[in-house]
């Protein structure tokens, strides 16, 4: 009686992948879940993991950055509103309780725009609340000075919020020319 002995598929022989356990195909070189070297030496595996960390680190800072330039436009729609509610309900000037509202509801809508884009939503606050100051000061000369230190305060907060936001993007920008050139390598 003759025995005959068969190889397996390829098909049914796995690797599993070491970053996400993904069941791969012995003769890929990366990983198609996670682009994780499983055919690569072990030098292209630690420099998958050093990659990875920095990663990780540069999403946190940016992610902080972007934190903080919403802060700065969190407290601005807060002083637009508040000061709307002052001239409604103290001054009754309706009018500018009215503007004032719709300022802080552009602002905060700016601030769910900072997730997805934080140094063009940070300029446009900065551009909308210079606008309104220019053009209040061209109808009501003596507003221009009026709460001039807060009016500084707020301006200098939005130009670092207008950096952090550009140095978030830099950031993330990184990270999608990273997985770019990781995927292209597959």
């Amino acid at each position: 009686m003759e025995s005959t002995f068969t190889w397996p598929e390829s098909s049914t022989i796995t690797v599993k992948c070491e970053n996400c356990t993904n069941p791969n195909s012995p003769d890929l070189k990366f990983c198609p879940n996670c682009s994780f070297p499983v055919g690569g030496a072990d030098e292209e595996k630690s420099q998958f993991r050093i990659r990875i960390i920095r990663n990780k680190q540069l999403i946190k800072v940016a992610k902080e950055k972007i934190q903080t330039a919403k802060i700065i436009m969190y407290v601005l729609a807060g002083l637009t509103f508040l000061m709307g509610v002052y001239q409604g309900f103290g001054q009754d000037d309706f009018s500018g309780l009215i503007i004032n509202c719709i300022l802080a509801l552009l602002y905060l809508i700016m601030i769910a725009w900072a997730d997805k884009n934080p140094f063009a939503a940070t300029l446009s606050v900065f551009i909308l609340y210079v606008t309104v100051n220019l053009a209040n000061a061209f109808f009501y000369p003596a507003t221009l000075f009026s709460g001039i230190i807060l009016k500084i305060i707020v301006i200098v907060g939005l130009i670092k919020g207008i950096k952090s936001a550009k140095e978030a993007q830099d950031s993330l920008n990184e990270l999608e020319k990273v997985k770019a050139a990781t995927n292209r390598d597959r």
